[in-house]
């Protein structure tokens, strides 16, 4: 029974459902009332300009089974509302899984700075299904998933409509010990358009081993990540090659077809906001274009946290190849680093190969600085206290 609804009432329209209480940010579930919270919420980005809203969510203690979060904002850049919302429900299986969960995911955002206000928007509707495999009463130093989402994605740009689809398979498995964490993905994706051909599919696969060198007043790690990526279909136009190929640096907006981080400027190719990247495919620290590829890649990246106080400081070394249809070539890359957790960073490179190097068009050295910022609901909270030992 849930301690949320654990009562009965013969006079309630909903007999299963007590009386609202609205209590600000976040508390404590009670069996008397039904727990809803709320914070103010302010927030931006280049398309949206500052948006304003409210946060309702019933996230508290003890955890619920049905969990939501519904989060809309008044866009000044669009004056329509825009914002996201995610609802999920978690089922105990008695054997061989933990915990299953299902759930939709929704995203719309302004997406366009050219057409004015609601002219250019994207809506995207994410299903979802997460299972922890194991058994809850088993004690180990291995974890694994399995994540299943589908997607649908509308883009309006001015008079264009665009609606694409898409699934991906994700395994995911760690292994955390004092001193060593090993954690091994293996995701498959599908994408295709739902008005023409285009078509794409591929395999992503990677490694990240973790070791603490450092283990008594501080804790410092080494990182070292592989990363092997296969597009096994590649049936699109020439013109949508470049958000359906893999990148050296990371996916920037036009690759993120999942909406699977917020970015300040999705669908920016120059300035600032174009220098947002996730820390995925290759795992290059850069900006730089050289290395998108529609066929095969293959990376190693190093990051080295420097051993003083405060501990968000690092050095970094990227080695790479891809394929780009007539032949294999490679890439290099390293700098310094800023980290805040797993949650934000700012990568300043030192030197890199002459073919990442002549791919810019400009020698303006702060347009090679490149930044991260993770902002999805599902990643861990940032602890403070760790960035200062």
């Amino acid at each position: 029974m849930s301690r949320q609804n654990n009562s009965w009432s013969r006079e309630r329209l909903f007999n299963r459902f007590e009386p609202l209480k609205f209590e600000f940010l976040i508390g404590d579930h009670e069996s008397e009332r039904t727990r809803v919270f709320w914070t103010p919420t302010i927030a931006g980005n280049f398309y949206d300009k500052f948006m304003l809203g409210a946060a309702i969510h019933n996230y508290g203690a003890p955890t619920s089974k049905f969990n939501y979060i519904v989060a809309p904002f008044y866009s000044f850049g669009r004056q329509m509302v825009s914002g996201m919302s995610d609802f999920n429900y978690t089922f105990l299986p008695k054997k061989n899984l933990k915990t299953s969960r299902f759930g939709i995911s929704l995203k719309s955002f302004k997406n366009d700075s050219t057409y004015r206000k609601n002219d250019s928007y994207f809506v995207s509707v994410a299903p979802y299904w997460i299972a922890k495999i194991g058994n809850r009463k088993d004690k180990s130093h291995v974890s694994q998933y399995i994540k299943v989402q589908t997607i649908y994605k509308k883009d309006k740009v001015g008079p264009t409509h665009l609606e694409r689809l898409g699934a991906y398979v994700e395994y995911n498995l760690d292994f955390t010990k004092v001193d060593h964490n090993v954690n091994f993905k293996l995701r498959n994706e599908y994408y295709t358009d739902a008005h023409n051909s285009d078509e794409m599919a591929r395999i992503l696969v990677e490694s990240t081993y973790r070791f603490r060198y450092m283990k008594k007043k501080m804790n410092r790690w080494i990182e070292l990540r592989g990363f092997v990526g296969l597009t096994y279909l590649n049936k699109f136009a020439l013109t949508n090659a470049y958000q359906y190929s893999m990148s050296l640096s990371g996916a920037d907006g036009q690759q993120d077809l999942f909406v699977d981080e917020y970015y300040f400027g999705r669908n920016e190719t120059q300035g600032i906001w174009s220098q947002q990247r996730d820390e995925n495919m290759g795992g290059f620290k850069s900006t730089s274009w050289y290395g998108t590829t529609a066929y095969t890649m293959a990376t190693a990246n190093i990051y080295f946290q420097f051993p003083f106080k405060p501990n968000i400081f690092g050095v970094f070394a990227d080695f790479g190849t891809f394929y780009n249809g007539t032949s294999f070539n490679g890439a290099m890359n390293t700098g310094l680093a800023l980290r805040l957790g797993k949650v934000f960073g700012v990568y300043f490179p030192l030197w890199m190969s002459k073919q990442m190097d002549d791919a810019y068009t400009s020698k303006n050295y702060a347009e090679r600085i490149r930044f991260t910022l993770k902002m999805n609901i599902q990643n861990k909270p940032l602890n403070f206290m760790k960035l200062l030992n």
